[in-house]
């Protein structure tokens, strides 16, 4: 099949025209320019161009190595990609914004240089990060390289990856988020009414459901995206267990985690609710999770669904475990237990063949009457002395003896 005849050189899409080996690229009315070294074929020459009907936009001219940019070709460039549903929006986003930062409708060298600086510049305003930046200046660069962009592509320079930042989270972070739950959120949730469901019912059901996912990640070691896909079916309430679909690196795995008898309690609060009033919508919908959460930052100075598993890692290898018998402290059946890698030391060997009860048992000892509500609730005393002794309200936020009093039940 000749070559003209694939898909991705139709004449009239992206402005090429092959004929067999000797392939011409035209960029606009002023500026056609072939593409690679082209090789004499004997008795065949290409055939006259129609520019009309190229439908070429209209614009200066331009170097021979650009891209153009049309609806068409993007359209083209986005299906033939295997990126998920999310990265294909970010790739039509990063073109939307380069053709309404630069003002061209074609991607160059000059073009790509001067929309890296306006996202720089988006960077020191504080209003992107610079994994964003670089994200969407590679989305470009793809779109270019799909196209047979020439080497320029690879000599715009890329912004430095930024060094990595451990984000620590405290305890009293996560009980002060608790504490909010309980006193604060009702008043600040609003909610659309859904018809057939009371209106002070669904605010108290969106309540458990805050705490009783906070609850889940810090005592399970649950990502926040398999929180989210969790469903009902997958709890096992006589034997306290959860199984866990995760698909982290793009395989699927399952592994079984356990509830202490606090998270259970809540997290059947909160799925019998569901199952009286199902219109309420997703059981652990990701959205207006986020949004609750964000509704108590005041006092949880930021705290996420996501870092529950951190709180997991951290409070469970504080303590030594009697575990499986003769092994004592060690930090192997967190891994796990929370899904995280094992290594091949000796103890993590040994847990990586360890049954489900052999597991579940060195989480009970250090989960199953752990109680962070108890913990949580025991700040309300304190801060009602403080309030008392300030004459101030309880939800001005975490204040240095909150802090102070929250840091002192740490381990």
């Amino acid at each position: 099949m000749c070559i003209r005849d694939s898909p991705k050189y139709r004449v009239g899409v992206d402005y090429a025209v092959s004929i067999d080996s000797c392939t011409i690229k035209c960029f606009n009315r002023a500026a056609v320019a072939q593409s690679g070294q082209r090789r004499k074929v004997q008795g065949l020459t290409p055939p006259p161009l129609d520019f009309q009907s190229l439908n070429v936009p209209q614009s200066p001219v331009i170097s021979s190595d650009a891209i153009p940019i049309t609806d068409e070709m993007v359209d083209r460039f986005i299906a033939s990609s295997k990126a998920g549903k999310t990265v294909k929006q970010g790739y039509k986003k990063s073109i939307q914004q380069y053709k309404a930062y630069t003002g061209l409708d074609y991607v160059d060298f000059d073009g790509l240089v001067k929309f890296r600086d306006a996202m720089l510049k988006m960077e020191e305003e504080g209003k992107q990060a610079r994994k964003t930046t670089r994200d969407k200046l590679q989305h470009l660069r793809q779109y270019a390289k799909f196209y047979d962009a020439g080497s320029w592509v690879n000599k715009v320079d890329m912004p430095q990856k930024e060094a990595v930042k451990g984000i620590i989270v405290h305890q009293y972070q996560l009980l002060g988020l608790l504490w909010g739950a309980q006193h604060l959120l009702k008043d600040r949730l609003k909610v659309k009414p859904i018809e057939g469901v009371p209106l002070d019912w669904l605010k108290g059901w969106r309540v458990k459901r805050v705490m009783a996912v906070a609850l889940l990640g810090a005592t399970t070691g649950m990502r926040a995206e398999e929180i989210y896909r969790m469903k009902p079916s997958d709890i096992n309430w006589s034997m306290g267990r959860v199984k866990v679909r995760s698909e982290k690196g793009g395989t699927t795995h399952t592994r079984t985690t356990f509830l202490n008898k606090e998270t259970a309690k809540l997290l059947k609060e909160v799925i019998a609710g569901w199952d009286e009033h199902p219109e309420v919508g997703v059981l652990f919908g990701k959205q207006t999770l986020n949004r609750d959460f964000k509704l108590l930052e005041d006092v949880s100075e930021g705290w996420l669904v996501k870092y529950g598993r951190k709180y997991f890692a951290r409070k469970s290898k504080s303590q030594p475990t009697a575990g499986i018998e003769g092994f004592g402290y060690d930090e192997a059946w967190v891994r796990r237990v929370g899904g995280w890698t094992l290594t091949g030391d000796v103890l993590n060997s040994h847990y990586a063949t360890a049954s489900v009860d052999e597991l579940q048992r060195a989480y009970n000892d250090h989960w199953l009457n752990f109680s962070l509500l108890k913990l949580a609730n025991s700040r309300i005393k304190k801060a009602e002395d403080i309030a008392r002794e300030k004459n101030r309200e309880l939800d001005v936020g975490l204040s240095e003896e909150d802090r102070a009093f929250y840091e002192s039940l740490e381990d």
